[in-house]
């Protein structure tokens, strides 16, 4: 016993330093993780509750704000959903999961919800239904169902039905809509959603503005051109996002194309929609062309509206400054 004892004490002696150093470096690794590791179980806990408030939020603008606090912790969300998944039976919590880990970029959790997007489309008639299939669509960027949806549309006869799938379309920026688009707007003969058609052809038109083929280019002109003669609210607004003078450098005859848009902008500095004229005057400072100045001027001697009256001294500033006057 004696001798086990001093073997001990010889090993002990021989190891000491060893053994110091051991319990040197883990006391420091103690001091420096426990924080680390405290502070990730603490944002794990917070974590879990943002989940919790996900997915029963029914304001939009509220569950955005929690999706991006927690698309920055991709990692650990999607490990807490798969296992609150294992656990829950309530079929609404469990798609707004799912949802969810597709949105984090779950292949699994993608891949579901885009066939049973497809189901609906193929298959239903109810407008709750297809309005919330197409918004999840929207929401994931599930660009796969742009071509069946655009097929939807050609047969279409259902006006809000009409309006979901163009809105969809333009949201998933599916550019190869716009020829189509382009023979309905000219061809509709109801006024809303001819201004819808107007809207989404300027969307698209804007999003896709380098890569449009120069025979959809001189189209979307010309018919922004009818459109403006018409005094429609939707195209000058479509217009407004467009970008005018991007929209005219990447067509032929530039300068014939510049002065009908500054013709009919001049005429729509006398039109009764208030917010009409002031757009007018600000589509007229893009252009850039002085010869709107004497426009602007005989307009300004009568204008009532407050914010219309400093849009057009805006623009008279502007332009005149250009033209030297």
């Amino acid at each position: 016993m004696l001798f086990n004892m001093e073997s001990l004490l010889t090993v002990l002696s021989h190891y000491s330093f060893l053994i110091t150093l051991i319990i040197g470096v883990a006391t420091v690794l103690g001091v420096w993780l426990g924080p680390i590791i405290a502070a990730r179980w603490q944002l794990k806990r917070n974590i879990v509750v943002i989940v919790e408030k996900y997915i029963h939020e029914y304001n939009v603008a509220e569950k955005a704000k929690l999706r991006l606090q927690l698309l920055a912790h991709k990692g650990i969300v999607k490990g807490i959903l798969k296992k609150k998944l294992k656990e829950e039976k309530d079929e609404y919590v469990r798609r707004e999961m799912e949802i969810l880990l597709a949105i984090l970029g779950d292949k699994r959790a993608r891949s579901k919800i885009l066939s049973e997007i497809v189901s609906v489309i193929k298959g239903s008639y109810r407008l709750d239904e297809l309005r919330s299939a197409l918004s999840i669509a929207s929401l994931l960027e599930l660009k796969e169902i742009c071509p069946l949806i655009f097929e939807r549309l050609k047969q279409e006869r259902d006006s809000e039905v009409i309006k979901l799938i163009l809105n969809t379309l333009t949201e998933l920026n599916y550019v190869q809509a716009m020829p189509f688009l382009l023979k309905r707007a000219r061809e509709c003969k109801d006024k809303n959603l001819m201004d819808l058609y107007y809207s989404r052809i300027g969307d698209l038109a804007r999003k896709n503005l380098n890569n449009l083929p120069k025979d959809i280019l001189n189209e979307v002109i010309d018919l922004f051109i009818i459109g403006l003669k018409e005094g429609s609210e939707w195209l000058i607004d479509a217009i407004t996002r467009v970008d005018l003078p991007s929209l005219l450098k990447r067509k032929e005859d530039i300068d014939v194309e510049k002065k009908n848009l500054v013709k009919v902008l001049c005429k729509l500095l006398n039109h009764k929609d208030y917010n009409i004229r002031g757009e007018a005057a600000e589509r007229l400072i893009d252009l850039g062309d002085p010869l709107a100045v004497t426009y602007l001027k005989e307009r300004l001697k009568v204008e009532q509206e407050g914010t219309v009256k400093w849009k057009i001294q805006r623009a008279l500033k502007i332009l005149s400054k250009n033209s030297n006057f």
